[in-house]
């Protein structure tokens, strides 16, 4: 279907070209992606808060002398490392701790509108013409409708 008009270049033209309209909609996913990992962080942070104290200590020693601390200090880390894991994980006093946390990629909540918002008055002030919020969602739907044609 034509943007109006019988003859060539008649009509609406276009806010973006393609490639302009996939930058959009990749810059929308970065901020999500960086949502992401804010959050990921956050959620470690909480589930090795127990163990924070032990990792720090043996983060501080240097990597040659590794051995020989663990030959010396390893059972005593080593007990304490589990009694922290098994008070995170509400576990009985005889019960052994699950030493492999897994941390599940929560998509961040609430964000959706505030990036678009972001990208759209970052692209408003760059281009210099008014890119509305509906245009930046739209882009983002295209970039994701490529991204899910290369995946495939």
């Amino acid at each position: 279907m034509t943007r109006g008009g019988k003859r060539e270049g008649a009509g609406r033209k276009k806010t973006l070209c393609e490639i302009e309209r996939l930058n959009v909609g990749v810059r929308c996913q970065q901020l999500w992606r960086q949502e992401i990992e804010a959050r990921l962080k956050v959620d470690v942070a909480v589930a090795t808060e127990c163990i924070a104290e032990e990792q720090a200590i043996a983060r501080a020693i240097r990597p040659n002398a590794r051995k020989e601390w663990l030959e010396v200090h390893g059972d005593r880390h080593s007990h304490d490392v589990a009694s922290g894991l098994a008070a995170q994980q509400k576990l009985e006093r005889n019960e052994e701790p699950n030493r492999i946390l897994t941390i599940p990629l929560r998509n961040p909540k609430g964000k959706r509108d505030q990036i678009i918002a972001k990208v759209a008055s970052e692209e408003s002030v760059t281009r210099r013409i008014t890119i509305s919020k509906r245009f930046v969602d739209e882009c983002w739907k295209e970039y994701r409708r490529y991204q899910k044609m290369a995946e495939d």
